[in-house]
């Protein structure tokens, strides 16, 4: 016998009942589950009722949905996961709560909180520590013009503690420094919105009051290696954007100034590697490179090609790698990389390139490999370039060109696709498996879901379980209004309705599980 745990929890069994106050009472029989809790949550908005709910499903046992949970009837959306693994959830109307959604002991859903009592009741930023022990956040209330910064302390999820750091207007952007020693800040000033300078709340050696570590308001600010790159706002300044340098080893040191940047427009047309050698950014079309040694840098040197202009932003993510997109009126037709591993860039080489087009290009999770939707014709083809094998894509799969076909790289190894086909009803969805040595060449190709209904076909969202044995997928019929939910075997095995006409027009999908 499972018992309600919330006022506005409702439990259906399918078959049984669809409402909890309709089976008599309070509790309900649930079939006893065999192997380990896993759970599907979706944000849904009711096209009948215009009503926005969270649904979780118990899809555990394969051959059934052994039980149905409308988590609340509040107005609710999916903000997130935290380190250990439960859902961050916005519930009510107005400003409403933040709260957690995690299984219990039994392998269940429940709430539990995530701000300290006396905190504003909604998260509007947050960042967890990487030991997933403490969750610094901004929250705020529609009584109160400014906005709490907290300092929650969770074992193993519980909240156990936590300590107010500061208040200040809404924050701009928020995080902590690499050692975990000092969260940092800006935030809106005033009416105009005007930003505050940087911000700092010292974490370490002891908890410190909040103080300010620019004179000047502030644009944004990144970690830069070993030291911040942050932009200077300036109202007045119409063609350049003046930067401030700030070691990490003494954030109350005097600032140095940094590179001029050409543009007014943030971080938009700049990036930073990640060990703080290297910054990009755009002028005219050009990519233009800056090195750095700590707070010292040098003069910026062109290193895009006259014939492979720039159709984008300039990318750092990869280690010793710039990337950046080529091509013209909107047109991304080719990934372009810069080797930056020595003392000056080297020559700029062509990853991948297709003359009608790259859509979504997409680093994998490891950074070796790049995926997207080559362009050709009436065709799309999903295609992996290897950066040690530039200009050698290998074809994985090819679809009908349609402007819903969409991929996502789940992890290293496994890519999920939906795309226009000749699977049911013109759409198809397939699971891409890499391998244990993630060699494209080899990729493992399965259909999914050809066996859904007729009048159904695969769309968004969709994801892969954590077991990695199922994908959960909102399901459209191609004359009717709305979703269902569907699941379909990750090895090319059956489908099975999760919940088939609903009737939902917007959907958010993620995972419980343990």
């Amino acid at each position: 016998m499972l018992p309600l745990r919330a006022p506005h929890l409702t439990l259906s069994l399918a078959l049984l009942c669809v409402f909890a106050p309709a089976c008599g009472g309070d509790e309900i029989e649930v079939p006893p589950r065999e192997g380990d809790a896993a759970w599907v949550v979706v944000g849904v908005r009711d096209v009948a009722t215009d009503a926005r709910e969270l649904w979780a499903f118990d899809i555990s046992e394969p051959d059934m949905v052994r039980l149905e949970l409308r988590m609340s009837d509040e107005p609710s959306s999916l903000r997130g996961r935290t380190p250990w693994g439960s859902l961050i959830v916005n519930t009510g109307e107005g400003v409403g709560h933040s709260q957690q959604l995690r299984l219990d002991a039994d392998g269940d859903p429940e709430w539990a909180p995530l701000l300290p009592a006396g905190a504003n009741p909604r998260i509007s930023s947050r960042v967890f520590d990487a030991a997933g022990e403490r969750m610094f956040a901004a929250s705020y209330d529609s009584s109160e013009d400014s906005q709490q910064i907290w300092m929650a302390e969770f074992e193993g999820g519980e909240l156990v503690g936590g300590e107010q750091l500061a208040s200040t207007a809404i924050p701009l952007s928020f995080r902590l420094t690499p050692s975990e020693d000092a969260l940092l800040w800006f935030s809106t000033g005033d009416e105009l919105y005007t930003p505050s300078p940087l911000m700092m709340a010292p974490l370490e050696p002891s908890l410190g009051p909040a103080e300010p570590l620019t004179e000047d308001s502030i644009d944004g600010f990144r970690v830069f290696g070993d030291k911040l790159f942050v932009l200077i706002f300036d109202f007045t300044a119409e063609s350049e954007q003046a930067t401030q340098l700030i070691p990490l080893s003494d954030l109350r040191a005097a600032a140095t100034p940094g590179p001029t940047l050409g543009s007014f427009a943030g971080f938009n047309g700049v990036d930073l590697s990640e060990d703080g050698r290297w910054m990009c950014d755009i002028d005219d079309d050009e990519v233009r490179v800056i090195a750095f040694e700590g707070v010292d840098f040098g003069e910026r040197i062109v290193v895009s090609p006259a014939d492979r202009p720039l159709e984008g932003k300039c990318d750092l993510r990869r280690a010793d790698t710039l990337l950046y997109p080529s091509g013209a009126d909107k047109l991304v037709n080719a990934m372009v990389a810069v080797d930056l591993s020595g003392d000056a860039p080297g020559e700029a080489a062509v990853v991948a390139e297709a003359p009608g087009g790259l859509l979504e290009p997409t680093l994998s999770g490891d950074r070796e490999r790049l995926v997207y939707l080559a362009v050709d014709g009436d065709t799309h083809r999903l295609e992996v370039a290897e950066f040690d094998a530039p200009g050698a894509p290998v074809v994985i799969a090819e679809l009908t060109a349609d402007e819903d076909n969409e991929f996502e790289v789940v992890d290293d190894r496994t890519i999920l696709l939906v795309g226009a086909g000749e699977a049911t009803d013109g759409r198809q969805l397939m699971h891409i498996d890499l391998g244990e040595g993630l060699d494209a060449a080899a990729a493992t190709v399965t259909p999914l879901a050809g066996d859904l209904p007729t009048a159904l076909r695969s769309s968004q969202p969709f994801g892969l379980t954590p077991a990695g044995d199922q994908v959960v997928l909102f399901a459209e019929p191609s004359g009717g209004e709305g979703f269902e939910l569907w699941r379909t075997d990750a090895l090319g095995g059956p489908s099975s309705p999760i919940r088939d006409g609903q009737g939902w027009s917007f959907g958010q999908l993620d995972f419980l599980a343990e």
